[in-house]
């Protein structure tokens, strides 16, 4: 697998999700988080609230994004400022709700950061 890392500084990546409270959707993006991070991409994981079981496995190597919003929807200007500040060049969103104000979010922006959604749940 070829993976192209911009030169110039640009190959910030970002993961929003509402918390770090226990769950295998969580556990699986600390993982990416920390795969990204060894080949060489800056990772921030963006949360609504900084606050989870899983807290203190942030990796390092991560940089810890807390929007310190009292619900997810409420998160939205701090998500706003960060893409508009930040310009990562990729956010991944994570779970149903939170990819719904990542999209509004992402279109208020008006950046050109590539945004993905992903769903998870257990079948």
């Amino acid at each position: 697998m070829t993976v192209n890392i911009s030169k110039n500084g640009h190959n910030k990546l970002a993961i929003f999700m509402p918390t770090l409270f226990g769950g295998g959707g969580q556990r699986s993006m600390l993982n990416l988080a920390q795969g990204l991070t060894e080949r060489g991409f800056e990772v921030d994981m963006v949360l609504v609230k900084a606050e989870g079981a899983f807290l203190s496995e942030v990796p390092d190597s991560v940089r810890l994004v807390n929007l310190n919003a009292t619900r997810t929807l409420t998160s939205i200007p701090s998500l706003i400022r960060y893409l508009r500040t930040e310009r990562p060049k990729s956010m991944l969103s994570v779970f149903g709700f939170v990819n719904v104000i990542a999209l509004w979010a992402w279109r208020l922006a008006g950046v050109d950061t590539k945004l993905f959604v992903n769903e998870q749940n257990t079948v």
